[in-house]
């Protein structure tokens, strides 16, 4: 049986250049040579922890956004999370019941996993993302990666830029987000019975 909570190690060795970079990233991306720099700098990363995750993701973000190479940028976002996996999971795949968010720790994981189910919904595996987006969800009811949010979508058919048509200035209009959330998600009941129970009446 899989571990009750999951609290990831500290990464010390790469954290505070990986903040670095990504507080920086609009300053130090100017040219495709910028971007290619950076690259590569987040990739040594990679090497001295490939524990760490956001290190592999944010590389994925640059390589897609900035020089177009989607399908580099799609081999980094599946092997973070197969090291995620590989870090939660016990040997018969089992996830810990808790993989809590407010663990500093594991936001790292928890975000290459949700990245990846993005990537397999944008692929139209749908079937895939939605298990995934539901153990996230089980395992963090707090949910703070809105794991919720991505399963109504899916369920209603819409893509995963559906809440771009709530993005402002500042981003995605959260009051909008939640009065679609609450308007829509008891259609699919099932989905969200375990969250219900514990935040329904937010």
């Amino acid at each position: 049986m899989p571990k009750s909570d999951f609290f990831d190690k500290r990464h010390d060795k790469v954290q505070d250049r990986y903040y670095e970079i990504a507080c920086d990233k609009l300053e130090l991306i100017n040219t495709k040579s910028d971007a290619r720099k950076i690259v590569k700098e987040l990739e040594d990363l990679i090497k001295v922890d490939p524990g760490f995750l956001d290190s592999y993701n944010l590389a994925a973000e640059i390589l897609r956004d900035d020089l177009g190479e989607d399908e580099k940028a799609n081999q980094l976002e599946k092997q973070a999370y197969d090291v995620a996996i590989k870090t939660i999971a016990d040997k018969h795949g089992g996830w810990p019941k808790n993989l809590i968010w407010g663990y500093l720790e594991n936001r790292h994981i928890i975000r290459a996993i949700d990245r990846w189910a993005y990537n397999l919904w944008w692929k139209r595996e749908t079937d895939q993302a939605l298990e995934i987006f539901h153990k996230l969800l089980s395992s963090n009811l707090g949910d703070n990666i809105g794991a919720r949010f991505s399963i109504l979508a899916i369920r209603m058919g819409l893509r995963p830029d559906y809440d771009k048509k709530w993005a402002g200035e500042y981003g995605i209009d959260v009051l909008k987000l939640h009065k679609w959330w609450n308007r829509n998600y008891k259609k699919y009941i099932d989905d969200f019975k375990d969250w219900d129970k514990e935040w329904g009446s937010e």
